[in-house]
């Protein structure tokens, strides 16, 4: 895969998942400026999105320079997420929403690798159904 360049080749935003009970998931993501579509990686987390660029082995940018499309999402009730937080109640059913969603945009070529430690490293692990990501890392703390 090749790098995108340097870190400001890369373009951040946010995005917005709607629920099919209404509740909204917001995640940040990080894509490179130039070609895509990309393989994804994917963080579902509680502990707010400014984390991921804080405690990960990499920045998402440092990803996204280096070919991939970074989504890092709030889980219900967690962050800008709506919806109430229960632990680990909802992750398999809003876990398999948002990869059903991911694999749609058109900057994602359908491949998707789930990354995290701890809460987020379990959420690579509950799924909803055949559909699960084509990669893990999970890392327990």
């Amino acid at each position: 895969m090749g790098a995108a360049g340097a870190l400001g080749d890369v373009i951040h935003g946010q995005r917005r998942l709607v629920l099919p009970d209404g509740v909204a998931l917001q995640a940040s993501c990080w894509r490179p400026r130039h070609g895509g579509p990309w393989p994804a990686l994917l963080m579902r987390q509680p502990y707010g999105r400014a984390l991921a660029s804080t405690m990960v082995y990499a920045h998402p940018a440092w990803y996204a320079a280096h070919g991939y499309l970074v989504v890092v999402q709030d889980v219900r009730g967690c962050g800008d997420s709506g919806g109430s937080f229960r632990l680990f109640a909802n992750e398999a059913r809003d876990g398999s929403c948002t990869m059903a969603w991911l694999r749609t945009q058109p900057d994602c070529n359908g491949r998707i690798g789930c990354y995290g430690f701890s809460y987020q490293g379990l959420t690579q692990l509950l799924w909803d159904g055949p559909d699960g990501p084509d990669c893990t890392a999970p890392a327990m703390a």
